[in-house]
């Protein structure tokens, strides 16, 4: 077998090549370096967010939660390249722009809508939806068996059809 079979190619082929791999590189590096100044910024952030909630009343503290729930998902997000850096903006400005909260109903509810579109505030409010609606289930549960306790059954089965709740 001889060589002349195998074409080789030219240098100024070898030379293009080398500047397409070196741009591309000098891409990647710019981008990394982007990515990790966002992640740095989300990541002050949280620490401003631990420092508030110390001084915080209970609803602002579980406002401070979710922030950092949310902060931690963008950011896994971000490292595993599910999303972009735009959309990370993005959803960090449509929570912003759910506040203020008026109690956990609402904060939910703000969540739910966030996570129809957005995975990570969907994980965040998986995450604060459960404890809550067990909490809720529990205070009916027991309103129902004080209604019972007193004979007021017909109270009980309102409080168990969602209605007069209120004690």
């Amino acid at each position: 077998m001889s060589n002349a079979s195998v074409p080789q190619p030219k240098p100024d082929d070898q030379i293009l090549q080398r500047q397409k791999e070196l741009e591309r590189r000098q891409f990647l590096e710019q981008e990394k370096a982007k990515n990790q100044a966002l992640l740095e910024k989300l990541e002050r952030a949280a620490q401003n967010s631990k420092q508030k909630k110390a001084t915080a009343d209970p609803m602002q503290a579980l406002v401070i939660d979710v922030e950092k729930d949310l902060l931690f998902e963008i950011m896994q997000g971000l490292r595993k390249r599910k999303i972009s850096k735009q959309q990370a903006q993005q959803l960090a400005k449509d929570f912003l722009a759910c506040l203020p909260i008026q109690d956990k109903k609402d904060l939910l509810d703000k969540l739910y809508h966030l996570g129809e579109h957005n995975p990570e505030a969907k994980e965040v409010y998986l995450k604060y939806a459960t404890p809550y609606f067990e909490e809720e289930r529990l205070k009916k549960l027991h309103k129902m068996s004080l209604h019972i306790k007193y004979g007021n059954i017909e109270q009980a089965i309102a409080v168990a059809r969602g209605g007069n709740q209120n004690g």
